[in-house]
């Protein structure tokens, strides 16, 4: 049976209100305007990277002091309260399933019980085949994760360039999607061929 391994952050769930957070409050408290939450969104995914908001922006930021702010709060229990679910995974999945596939949650977390918390209090803990945290943030970190473990068929989807470094170093295929901190063009710079608008619409793909 090959499997489908599917993205968290960004694909399951929109992250933008968190990030859009952490982004904010640290701007608040160095005395800076933010933007709002759709203008954040737009930035992100036109910029990617937050040291080119803050130039777009015009803010003096010093990118160390922000990272540390960030890293210290992105994964906190607090802000992952913020993320929401993007359609409806039970029934999206069930189709998947219906298709002959098996279904692999794949996250680039760096806390997995914190993680664990969240799949509980959106109710989708027990939705998947099993669940894989790479416990890293580097760029080749899904592809370490699932070396030895894909097989012919199996398919990876997600928002960002690690999935689609991992499918390119695992021979598998990819599927992008437009729902999270990357935007279409970039994952097409990246390699990607298909990017798809969420992944609600996977089970049409397959």
């Amino acid at each position: 049976m090959a499997t489908i391994f599917l993205d968290f952050d960004g694909t399951l769930v929109d992250v933008m209100p968190r990030f859009h957070a952490i982004f904010s409050e640290y701007l608040t408290q160095k005395g800076y305007p933010s933007p709002d939450v759709d203008e954040y969104r737009r930035l992100k995914q036109s910029h990617s990277y937050d040291p080119e908001i803050f130039k777009v922006l015009g803010f003096e930021i010093d990118w160390k002091d922000y990272r540390t702010w960030k890293m210290e709060r992105v994964e906190s229990v607090d802000y992952l309260r913020l993320d929401r679910l993007i359609g409806d995974p039970h029934q999206v999945i069930a189709q998947i399933r219906q298709k002959g596939y098996s279904v692999v949650l794949l996250s680039a977390r760096m806390e997995k019980e914190n993680l664990m918390l969240e799949l509980k209090w959106l109710g989708i803990h027990d939705l998947f085949d099993s669940v894989i945290v790479t416990e890293r943030y580097e760029d080749d970190s899904k592809a370490r994760a699932l070396a030895g473990f894909v097989g012919e068929g199996d398919i990876i989807v997600g928002d960002s360039e690690t999935e689609v470094i991992a499918s390119r170093e695992l021979g598998i295929k990819h599927f992008g999607v437009a729902t999270g901190l990357r935007s279409p063009g970039f994952l097409f710079e990246q390699g990607a061929r298909v990017v798809l608008r969420d992944y609600t619409v996977l089970p049409e793909m397959l």
